[in-house]
């Protein structure tokens, strides 16, 4: 294959933003970037990463041999993952808001616990790495790249502050059907992986860890007394 500077006209990466991630040959009088036909490949696999969405500092990192193709890959696939699963509980909320407006106002504060909880759960995963090996969170990560959390996943947390405000105690029926609930969330992540569900539990057992209120503790005992009472 000739490896003479050749021109390919305006380049695909004349029109990426920032710095380019593959240096020219040279330039042509008219000002085009040249390259070598060997570098083609290298060009085009910039412009498949970037269209999928992989950042151009990410991409420049690949391409000095920082990190590898898989550690790219497997990452922005965990971060398409968590949006997948965020945009489907944002679906299921809009859904849930147009059922609620058809009968009038819909009830605004019950759907803002409901994005708390969304939020808190984009930061849930950054606190895995106190409770699992690497071994573990890489498991970890790949079941949550085949799971979907439903709304009544996300409502657990909402639910169980409104059982403190009732004053139901863990041991009332009321708090162990939301226990026997979370159960059932766990193990339906878990998928019969008795490791990866200790790890989940401790995770929500940790709910309180850094907390600045009353209340998440409160939430953090209630939890932790109903998952430990059997009636």
């Amino acid at each position: 294959m000739n490896n003479h500077p050749s021109s390919f006209g305006p380049s695909p990466v004349e029109s990426l933003p920032a710095k380019s991630v593959l240096t020219p040959t040279a330039r042509s009088s008219s000002g085009y970037r040249l390259y070598r036909e060997s570098d083609l490949a290298r060009l085009e696999q910039i412009v498949v990463l970037k269209s999928l969405g992989v950042p151009l500092t990410r991409i420049g990192q690949r391409l000095r041999g920082e990190v590898g193709l898989q550690d790219v890959l497997r990452s922005h696939n965990q971060i398409l993952s968590n949006r997948r699963r965020h945009l489907s509980l944002a679906m299921e909320t809009l859904d849930e808001i147009e059922q609620a407006a058809a009968g009038g106002e819909p009830d605004w504060n019950t759907f803002a616990e409901l994005v708390r909880e969304a939020e808190a759960d984009k930061h849930a995963t950054l606190r895995l790495r106190t409770h699992c090996s690497e071994a573990m969170l890489k498991r970890i990560r790949e079941r949550r790249q085949a799971w979907t959390m439903t709304l009544e996943d996300y409502q657990l947390a909402g639910e169980l502050r409104a059982l403190i405000a009732r004053n139901e105690t863990p041991a009332s029926p009321a708090g162990q059907a939301l226990a026997a609930r979370w159960r059932d969330t766990m193990a339906r992540f878990a998928g019969g992986d008795a490791d990866m569900k200790n790890a989940v539990y401790r995770l929500v057992a940790d709910w309180g860890h850094g907390a600045s209120t009353p209340l998440t503790l409160k939430m953090r005992d209630f939890f932790l007394e109903a998952m430990n009472t059997t009636l």
